[in-house]
């Protein structure tokens, strides 16, 4: 019996297609999401729910394409307006349903629609978190979208670059003076001497 269930009251309130919390499934125990859908009879009253649950884990598989999208060693990481890890990249079966870890970073992200904070992973390593909430048609309201990528992962291009540009900026310093010490030597000082 389904009847005392998130989505069978949204069904009903709505007679239409509705989409449940986050909850872990009877039959199997795992995460996941459930959806229900009217059936009518001949004058239009509702005369059941159809419904179907969906594991979230499932949804690791829909996530392939982000591989090549994600910078390595970033995470993905998809949570409901309560918190509850809804999808991850790179996948973590065990994280599915679980309150993300930082709260502190949840209540930061709810706070707020969209944006960027610095803050430490769950190993100390500084990272930048974009994060933006949008509507969802997997669970019913928001879901927030939190990108964290390392510090040292973000920058390592223009690390990169500088370095580059530093040996440069050296080399044409080394060769500057070498070239002075050459010209004072062979333009100034070997005339000089023989006077």
């Amino acid at each position: 019996n389904q009847a005392g269930r998130t989505f069978f009251h949204r069904v009903l309130a709505t007679r239409a297609f509705a989409v449940g919390d986050y909850a872990v499934a009877v039959t199997n125990g795992k995460p996941a999401v459930t959806f229900g859908c009217p059936i009518f009879d001949s004058s239009k009253r509702v005369q059941g729910v159809v419904f179907a649950s969906m594991e979230l884990s499932w949804m690791a598989g829909t996530r392939s394409e982000l591989s090549a999208q994600v910078p390595a060693a970033a995470t993905l990481t998809e949570i409901d307006r309560n918190g509850t890890i809804l999808a991850c990249y790179p996948s973590s079966r065990s994280s599915y349903g679980q309150p993300f870890p930082d709260r502190a970073l949840v209540k930061t992200v709810f706070s707020h629609r969209d944006g960027i904070v610095e803050v430490s992973d769950s190993r100390g390593i500084p990272s930048f978190c974009a994060f933006s909430q949008r509507h969802s048609q997997l669970v019913a309201g928001n879901v927030t979208t939190l990108l964290q990528i390392p510090r040292h992962i973000l920058f390592a291009a223009a690390d990169r670059a500088r370095q580059r540009d530093l040996a440069w900026l050296g080399t044409a310093a080394g060769l500057t003076l070498a070239l002075g010490w050459l010209g004072v030597r062979f333009v100034i000082l070997r005339p000089v001497k023989p006077l």
